[in-house]
């Protein structure tokens, strides 16, 4: 069983993605950030290496959805993927300014064709969190708040329904009043439901 788990910086994702490989022996493919070239300075001047930083990402999750198309893994769980770098991050960047129109063209051509190679995941987890605890969690990770929180959300809410049109099975979240064992729970008697 694949499984992409979805949502916004700091709702939890690596945290339950490391609890399944834990309890589930799970194999995990987490988020490129820190495979990234361009992401460090996307963080300094984001209208400058903003193509850059979303072409790396796609490079890296692509990558990691042919490595998860060829495993045999009973479970198999993805934080993040190629969906999640276009379908949110490309398309708020492009209306914050730091794409232009005709990088986003060319990303959206880059996906197109990627997109189709990569394995539908077989379910979805959305894990959420309120804005004020979002925020929190972010400058008490990494001493700094990344984006603008409330301005994301609406992307990912509509990601949610993307998932949703494409009929892949999604639990949603809000990990806010849970504790991440809580959280992992949940988790756990939904995949049982699933199989």
């Amino acid at each position: 069983m694949y499984i992409q788990i979805l949502g916004p910086s700091c709702s939890g994702k690596t945290t339950l993605a490391n609890y399944l490989l834990q309890t589930e022996n799970a194999s995990t493919f987490v988020e490129p950030t820190s495979e990234s070239r361009y992401y460090p300075l996307f963080q300094q001047d984001k209208a400058r290496y903003a193509f850059k930083n979303q072409v790396d990402f796609m490079r890296i999750s692509f990558r990691k959805e042919l490595a998860i198309a060829r495993s045999t893994a009973k479970l198999i769980v993805q934080d993040a993927g190629l969906l999640v770098c276009h379908r949110v991050y490309s398309q708020y960047f492009r209306v914050a300014g730091y794409l232009t129109q005709p990088e986003y063209e060319a990303l959206e051509k880059i996906y197109a064709r990627k997109i189709k190679r990569c394995p539908l995941p077989d379910a979805a987890i959305y894990l959420t969190a309120q804005l004020p605890l979002l925020k929190a969690r972010a400058f008490r990770r990494d001493n700094k708040i990344i984006h603008d929180f409330a301005e994301v959300l609406p992307y990912w809410q509509k990601l949610t329904e993307t998932v949703k049109e494409m009929q892949i099975p999604l639990l949603a979240i809000d990990t806010s009043n849970l504790a991440s064992i809580e959280v992992t729970a949940k988790v756990r008697e939904w995949l049982k439901a699933q199989l």
